[in-house]
């Protein structure tokens, strides 16, 4: 009996134990499959997240490549505007650099003809002393020697201060048509400025050249105007802006000669107004006229009755060959000047130009030959020094003096002084004049 009940029980518990591993298995198969689920749905999310991120991806990659052509584009167009700036930076230095190197080269000429002109002036001294010792020779033994007695000599710089011995100290007003700064070469009247008896009035239309005469003179008198005929009349401008003129270039003509045609290339054209000296009210009782403007000389003394009425003295420059089309020249000039009471005294700074075709390697060691321009100074009744006012004459004396020294024509006037107003300046300029030439 016992036994059997032990089998029933071990029977039983097998059948608990199936029944329990056949839960377990069940429970099993649940569990793999529900893992199985959430496996599949797991990895369904990653596979989604996985698109977006690369959809992301591709959204960033698309918005990086557009930011980097972008960038890209700003920076192509960055180097090339700076390409650009460089560009033209360079170009503009480089066309400063040769406008300088132009100034330069006129430099280089001005101061071979300057020195040439020294070395002439020199040997034609030294020559009139050899001809004189030969003359006072020939003399002695009873020859002739004239030849050389009346040669033209260029004019001694004898120092001595002549305005100690005047009666007054008369200040020179000075008109200067055309007053731009000309780099390292003092004006002709600078001696005047420098004892203090200039009364400057300079008219200069270019606007930088017109500041800068400001800032180096404040205290004379400047005025930025065209000065012609009075009327409408067209500007020429040129690479070197000393060049511009009412007359325009004539490129045929300063072709021919070195170191010219470069200079006077015309830029561009421009129509101005123009006055007339003589409707200007600054202007009054003037007494030295220098008159530089390129070719329009002859229009603006036409224009300037009132000044050449009180002047007596004019310096203008005169061109010998037409190097602006139809303008006049010295001739034109100095017909017109000798018809309002001026006559012809001397010419200073005569330049000139070597053909264009001559060596280059032979320039600086020949001398200009064709003479293209220069200044010709006229006195006003050079012959008739009564008819200048008397106290006019002073001033005469000083200029002559102190701005061309040419010595006798400053004694003549002092002597006509002398006899208008009983004085002896005359003789104590003559006895200083004596003293100077004697201890050279």
């Amino acid at each position: 009996m016992k036994k059997t009940n032990i089998v029933q029980r071990v029977q039983a518990i097998k059948e608990r134990m199936t029944d329990v591993k056949d839960r377990v298995i069940q429970y099993l198969e649940t569990i793999r499959e529900t893992q199985d689920a959430h496996l599949k749905s797991l990895s369904e999310k990653i596979d989604k997240r996985a698109d977006d991120v690369t959809g992301q991806l591709s959204d960033l990659s698309k918005t990086v490549s557009s930011q980097a052509d972008k960038r890209t584009r700003d920076t192509n167009s960055q180097l090339s505007d700076l390409s650009k700036s460089v560009s033209a930076l360079v170009d503009k230095q480089t066309e400063e650099t040769k406008t300088q190197l132009q100034q330069v080269g006129e430099g280089l000429y001005r101061a071979v003809d300057e020195t040439t002109d020294r070395l002439d002036q020199q040997f034609s001294v030294l020559s009139h002393l050899l001809a004189s010792h030969h003359a006072a020779m020939m003399t002695l033994l009873g020859a002739g020697g004239d030849e050389e007695k009346y040669k033209i000599l260029p004019p001694h710089r004898i120092e001595f201060d002549l305005l100690p011995l005047l009666p007054q100290r008369p200040v020179v007003t000075v008109l200067d048509v055309g007053a731009m700064p000309m780099g390292m070469r003092a004006e002709s009247y600078s001696p005047l400025q420098g004892a203090g008896i200039c009364r400057l009035i300079g008219i200069e239309p270019d606007e930088e050249s017109f500041q800068k005469l400001k800032q180096l003179y404040p205290r004379d008198t400047f005025l930025q105007k065209w000065v012609g005929t009075g009327d409408r009349q067209m500007i020429h401008w040129t690479g070197d802006r000393k060049n511009a003129s009412l007359y325009e270039p004539d490129k045929r003509i300063a072709s021919c000669f070195e170191h010219l045609a470069e200079t006077m290339l015309l830029e561009h054209k421009e129509d101005v107004n123009t006055v007339r000296l003589d409707d200007l009210s600054e202007l009054h009782d003037v007494d030295l006229i220098m008159n530089d403007a390129q070719g329009a000389e002859l229009d603006i003394l036409k224009g300037a009755q009132k000044s050449l009425d009180s002047a007596v003295v004019v310096e203008c420059e005169v061109e010998f060959v037409q190097l602006y089309k139809d303008q006049p020249l010295f001739a034109d000039v100095d017909t017109f000047l000798r018809s309002k009471g001026y006559q012809f005294h001397k010419f200073t700074h005569q330049t000139g130009r070597l053909r264009h075709d001559y060596p280059p390697e032979l320039v600086l060691q020949t001398r200009s030959t064709q003479v293209l321009w220069a200044n010709a100074v006229y006195v006003r009744s050079m012959f008739e020094l009564e008819k200048i006012p008397k106290l006019k004459l002073l001033k005469l004396a000083v200029i002559m003096h102190m701005v061309y020294k040419s010595y006798d024509l400053a004694l003549a006037a002092l002597n006509v002084y002398d006899r208008s107003f009983n004085t002896r300046v005359g003789p104590a300029y003559k006895k200083a004049l004596t003293r100077a030439v004697l201890s050279r």
